[in-house]
């Protein structure tokens, strides 16, 4: 091979090692561009990840400290989670004690309580757990066993309160498990405010700590129209002294867990508990329709609902015992009252002594439901009895008194025959013709002899006997309560 053909041959080469090295840059740039774009890519969506997960827990931090209602908060957070963990079945764990938890789901108001003997030692370690099938169904988890679990306990202090569970369909990454742990605080205070609404519900209404939560400082009074209504147990006292306490609780319990459903029903609010009886308001602190019927309806209720009380009451060996009501309606002063250290709702007003007073009448009257003579205008589609006018010891106004006999519609046709009969002998007498009051009242039923006539038949008598002064205007004076 001459020279000529040994330089053509290596210029042969170096052109085809140009070109590939050309091609190898040129791929090799390629290569470099989709890398940086994917690292782009990569890292813009750690961003939106990022920022997705900040304004998440900001979401999440507002509804804790939000003036929502505390059953809604822990749904809430999540619905906020579901967002982000789009793939994900989530679930609340509110630790109880003795592997007894209380579970919310999300757009789920509604607890429910669940038990495991090993629940609260699993879900105390942060991290992916394995459930059985049994364990999935009892968390509602709709997915079973074939799913990852990942775990957060949600710790206050020292102490285990609960977990936020995720049943997911890979693991997670470890930007959202730290995302996760950094929501521990905010869980544990939705957790710990749930608490203390619980607690804090068994002790006064949830309309009343909706109302204290609401005021700024300690708020004056307002004036506002209400419904009273009184309820007693006539007699257990007497009753309780051959009990023992657990039997008196155990009743006492039961009566009150009863009519509180029945009161709540209608809209009224357990104010009081005064030993054996409470005091129930209508109208506050958050309005009620309609509430002078609401009053009606609640007394009513209590006493359709006696039957059962005095089957419960024979189980804890109560014998002889009957509910007295007394309610009115009328013009209060509604507020918190008490010290600096401690402060109760309640309403205060004329009427609120009213509604007491016609509460013990009942025993002098022999009836079981009495009503001020506002409440009684208020509903007139409802029957009663007038029973007079009473000025009670201590009072210097008259009050109109009225036996609730039920709705018009439902009311034996017997019974208001009766009680119209009563009330015309009640208006002869009135009028000062006591005989005449008492010829109408000797033409009623054998049914109808009650208390309340027998007395006003021994007035009737001792009157004719010895009239009143001119200036009786048919109203009674009590000079004992």
């Amino acid at each position: 091979m001459n020279q000529e053909s040994i330089f053509a041959l290596l210029f042969c080469f170096s052109v085809f090692a140009a070109a590939a090295l050309a091609l190898l840059l040129r791929r090799e740039r390629a290569n470099s561009r989709k890398a940086l774009d994917e690292a782009w890519r990569r890292q813009a969506t750690q961003a939106g990840d990022a920022e997705k997960r900040n304004r998440l827990t900001l979401r999440i931090s507002s509804v804790v400290g939000s003036n929502l209602e505390q059953e809604s908060i822990l749904p809430r957070i999540l619905d906020l989670l579901s967002l982000y963990f789009t793939d994900a079945e989530l679930r609340l764990l509110a630790y109880r004690g003795n592997n007894s938890f209380a579970i919310t789901l999300p757009q789920s108001s509604r607890e429910e309580a669940i038990e495991h003997p090993g629940f609260a030692e699993v879900f105390s370690r942060t991290g992916f757990i394995a459930l059985d099938e049994e364990s999935a169904a009892l968390l509602r988890f709709q997915s079973g066993t074939r799913l990852f679990h990942y775990n957060l306990p949600i710790v206050q202090g020292d102490t285990y309160s609960g977990s936020l569970l995720l049943s997911i369909p890979a693991e997670l990454s470890a930007p959202d498990q730290r995302f996760l742990a950094d929501l521990v605080p905010s869980l544990a205070a939705a957790l710990r405010n749930q608490t203390l609404t619980d607690r804090f519900g068994r002790a006064v209404d949830s309309r009343v700590r909706d109302h204290l939560m609401s005021l700024s400082g300690r708020a004056q009074g307002e004036l506002r129209e209400a419904g009273i209504l009184f309820v007693d147990l006539v007699g257990f006292t007497a009753q309780a002294e051959r009990l023992s306490p657990v039997e008196i609780v155990q009743f006492l319990n039961a009566f009150f867990t009863r009519c509180q459903s029945i009161v709540s029903a209608r809209g009224g609010v357990i104010n009081k508990f005064l030993g054996d009886g409470f005091m129930a308001i209508f109208n506050a602190p958050s309005p009620v329709p309609d509430f002078p019927r609401r009053v009606l309806e609640a007394g009513n209720g209590i006493i359709a609902a006696i039957p059962d009380f005095e089957i419960l009451a024979r189980q804890c060996g109560i014998e002889g015992f009957a509910v007295a009501l007394g309610a009115e309606i009328g013009g209060v002063l509604a507020g918190t009252i008490g010290s600096s250290e401690r402060l109760e709702y309640t309403l205060m007003g004329d009427v609120v002594n009213v509604a007491s007073r016609l509460e013990g009448l009942t025993r002098f009257f022999g009836v079981r439901f009495l009503s001020g003579e506002a409440l009684a205008s208020a509903v007139p589609d409802w029957s009663f009895r007038g029973l007079g006018r009473i000025r009670p010891k201590g009072k210097s106004r008259a009050l109109g008194i009225y036996e609730v006999l039920g709705p018009s519609g439902s009311v034996d046709p017997l019974l208001l025959a009766s009680a119209s009969l009563f009330e015309k002998g009640l208006a002869a007498y009135q009028g000062r013709a006591f005989e005449a009051s008492l010829e109408l009242w000797s033409d009623l039923p054998p049914s109808a002899q009650d208390k309340a006539l027998s007395w006003y038949r021994s007035q009737a008598a001792a009157y004719i006997k010895n009239p009143p002064p001119p200036e009786w205007d048919g109203t009674e004076t009590f000079h004992t309560k």
